[in-house]
Parts: structure tokens; sequence; C-alpha cells
């Protein structure tokens, strides 16, 4: 048994009996791995390839069942399926060191396996009834691949990816509803999610338009505050802030590209940002400080509205009545209108000096954080166990998951959390911060938090909070270099 698996298990002898709460409740939520599948329109510009990269190294934390390449507004037709081999092959060269850090790393010959192509042409005039097959579908492997992975016997959801376009999504669910009854057609929607990065053609409003139900979150803007925009015209002043020292080409030439092995070779350098696309499974990082199913609680990857807004789509915005052309096309949404998708949330951050409070905040209020953690997967391709930082392991009040705790609480008591159990694999050192999350949560007013850097607090549920959730975060730093964080939120509803 590991080191860290034997610090595990002790940790959760000692720490089981640590719960001590005034309002007793319920802990519920899972800690399975995302089964994800991405569609991307890579070598549209560097920044899918950039993305790619980051996710093969956490491709530890997921269920990867599909890589798909696909089309959008600025890459019209030919998916360039063989850049995600090129990837691949390089991640083959590191693969045995990555094992060295982690047993779950899928072999390179499974990753070529679930790489595909999706739907060529644009939008939703590539899909429908032309090219039907005899069995009743349109030819395309990626939606094919797609409606293979959601009929698996498995209860977990699919978590659809969108990179670039999303006409491989919408041809598998057209492809459903004509060949099946609509009873398993609702079904089918229900076990997927999709995840879109800035509605790159017209099919998602298709989908959000013809299947009101359907669990559709659409990241407009926010995407930006992965970093500042490099080019010199129309720099996106306004989505700046946080620590930037993160996002410059000396970081990630020094901890990324150069003596960081074959990956950190085919990272290519940002022409106008670092890895827009990444969002869409940061969203889902089992980091422990969200619940995927539940958008605004707010993540890596952003927070997004309680309810689904109407007409969002920012290229159509931006790009009105500009003619198509071999580099992009205005996203005609018009034919599918009314939909309404989950949607960019303000955040709110305190930073230094000032206070951030706009959406792109909800993304790099994390950015240290996030990046010092893909600097340390760099190190796992080239470094041995002992040489590399690793996380450390937060557990509260017993559980060792990465899983959001939710419990109620009698309003005007204390509830007590206790994280005294957590442990750092490499031995170090680890500071603890204890915050409440307020957009996150439904109370408005003031939380008493007592002692927020020690392992134990105590968190008073104000009187007036019956009905409301109170959203606490423990951030758990190492003393490693890079630092590394994990999370873990818990989530108070008064009662009376």
């Amino acid at each position: 048994m590991s080191y860290r698996k034997i610090l595990v298990s002790v940790t959760k002898l000692v720490a089981v009996s640590l719960f001590s709460i005034c309002g007793i409740g319920s802990l519920n939520g899972s800690s399975e791995k995302p089964r994800i599948i991405v569609t991307t329109d890579i070598t549209n510009e560097p920044d899918d390839q950039e993305s790619l990269v980051r996710l093969l190294t956490y491709s530890n934390e997921y269920d990867i069942e599909g890589l798909i390449g696909s089309t959008g507004i600025w890459k019209l037709m030919d998916p360039a399926t063989e850049v995600i081999h090129d990837c691949i092959d390089a991640y083959a060269k590191v693969h045995d060191n990555l094992l060295l850090h982690s047993p779950d790393y899928p072999t390179a010959e499974y990753l070529r396996s679930i790489t595909i192509t999706g739907n060529r042409g644009y939008g939703m005039s590539a899909i429908g009834h032309r090219g039907m097959s005899s069995e009743g579908h349109r030819g395309s492997p990626g939606a094919n691949l797609i409606i293979e992975a959601v009929d698996k016997d498995d209860s977990r959801p699919v978590w659809l990816l969108a990179w670039g376009g999303t006409n491989t999504i919408a041809q598998a669910i057209w492809t459903v509803r004509r060949t099946r009854s609509p009873e398993e057609l609702e079904e089918f929607l229900g076990r997927i999610r999709v995840y879109d990065l800035a509605g790159q053609d017209d099919s998602g409003a298709w989908m959000a338009n013809r299947f009101p139900d359907l669990f559709y979150i659409r990241n407009v803007l926010i995407y930006k505050g992965m970093s500042f925009k490099f080019s010199a015209k129309d720099t996106w002043d306004e989505t700046r802030g946080g620590d930037e020292s993160v996002v410059t080409r000396d970081w990630v030439s020094k901890n990324i590209q150069k003596k960081h092995g074959p990956l950190g070779k085919v990272y290519p350098d940002a022409l106008h940002i670092w890895e827009g696309d990444t969002p869409t499974y940061f969203y889902l990082m089992p980091n422990g400080l969200n619940d995927p199913e539940k958008p605004w609680q707010g993540s890596w990857g952003g927070m997004f509205g309680r309810e689904k807004q109407k007409n969002v789509n920012i290229v159509a915005q931006e790009y009105a009545g500009a003619p198509c052309s071999r580099g992009g096309c205005w996203v005609n949404e018009e034919p599918y209108l009314d939909y309404w998708m989950y949607a960019d949330a303000e955040d709110k951050w305190e930073y230094g000096e000032g206070i951030y409070d706009n959406t792109w905040c909800s993304i790099f209020r994390w950015r240290t954080d996030f990046q010092n953690d893909f600097a340390a997967r760099m190190d796992w391709c080239v470094k041995s166990y002992a040489d590399a930082n690793h996380n450390p392991v937060a557990v509260v009040n017993g559980d060792e998951s990465k899983k959001v705790l939710y419990l109620e609480a009698k309003v005007g008591e204390a509830v007590t959390i206790d994280s005294s159990g957590s442990l750092d694999p490499d031995g170090d050192s680890m500071s603890y911060n204890w915050w409440v999350y307020e957009r996150a949560g439904t109370y408005t007013g003031k939380v008493e938090v007592t002692e927020p850097n020690a392992s134990s607090v105590c968190v008073r549920v104000p009187h007036d909070a019956v009905g409301k959730t109170i959203h606490v975060i423990l951030t758990l730093r190492d003393s490693g270099t890079p630092q590394l964080t994990s999370y873990r939120r818990v989530v108070i509803t008064g009662v009376r």
C-alpha cells in the first residue's frame, strides 16, 4: 500500500468521530469521475491544441469517451482530427512517467481509439437528411460515437464539451429523434449535459429551442478570464484582473513548454488567448470545489445563472451581419429563436486592494491555483514521484471524497466543520482558509466564520437564514513547489 493510501486510511479512522454540529444533516453527492466527450475545431487557432495538451495531463481525472474533430464559425470545413492524434503521440511518450503519479492515466492506444471525426460542414446546414445511411442515420462517426456512449449502461451523465461548433452533438440528437420513440428520446436527452464555448454555430440554438429541458450551459464571455489577450487590437481591458504573472509567455515557456518533455513541445504559443476552451472541463474538475449539476455554484470553469437566460450568443453580437468567408461566418440563430440556456453570471472577488464585480472574475479568481496545478502536471511528465509536488487531500468531517457536502442546521446555532484529518501526500505543511462564497448562496447577509485559518471552524447560521443556503469553502494549500491547492465546499441550509 502506498504512503498516501496509508495516510488516508489512518486519517479516516481518526477524523470520522470529529463531526460536531448543532443541527446535524445528511451528506450526499458523487465523487465519481465525470464522463466527457470533447468536440474541437482544433487548428482554428492555437488555443484548442493548448487546451487539449492540458486535458491530457488531467486524463486520469476524467473518463474521456470521445475526442471529436469538429467545425465551427472560424473553421467551416474539414475537422483536423490528425492534430488530435499528434498530441496523443506526444502523450504516449510521457505516459509511463505519468503512471508514477497516478495509475488512472489511460493508454495512448485507448485515446486513439476514441479519436474520430464529426460532421463536416458548418452548423445546421451539415446535419439532417443529407447523407442518410440505410440504417436511418447520417454517416458522422462522431455523432454515432456520442450515441453509443450515451447508450452505455452507466448511470453517470455524459458531458458534451463543445470547443467549436455543436453540430456533431446536434446530429446525434437529430438521429435519435428520427429513429426512436418520444419516450426514448426523452431518456436520451436526460442522460446528456452540454457545455458550449461561445456558441460557435447555429446548432446550439436549434437544440435549446427544440428541446427546452436539455441541460445546456453556454460560456458566453467568461472564458476571457483565462488570460489577457495578446493581440494589439481590442485587448479586452475590461476582462483583465487577478494574478497575470502566471499567463505571460515567459511563465508558459518556463513551466509548460521547455524541459517538460514531448507534451510541452506540442503546446503552441498563444495567438489571442491561452486556452479559451479549457473552462469546459475545468467546470467538471473533481477538486472538491463544485457540484456540476448546479451551474450557479462557481468553479474553475466559471459561474452561471440559477435560471436559464434567453438568446445568448456572443459571436452573433460581435459579428452580426458579417458575410461568410473561409475565416468565419455570422451565427444566424434567428430561425431558432427563442431559446434558453444557463449562461454567465456575475461574481464578486476581493483581490489586493481592489474588488472585482463582473463575470470574468468567476474564472480569473482561480488563475494562480489552476496555473500552478498545470505546472505540477507538466512536472509529472518528466519527474519522479519524490521530485514532484502533489495536491493535498482535504478531509472534511471525516469525508475524504471530493464531493460537495450538504447539510441542514438550525438558525441561530453554530456548525462546526472540521478538516484536521487533511493530509499532504508529500509531507508538506498545509495552510487553511475558510470563506463564504456569497454569490453562490441564497443568503445575502453576513455570516460569521470563527478562526478562518484554523483546521476547524465554527459557522453561525443567522436567524434570518431559514430556507437559505450558505456556501462555505475550504481552500487547502500545501507548501510545495509549485504550491498546490485542494478545496471542499460545505452547503448549509438554515432550518427552524
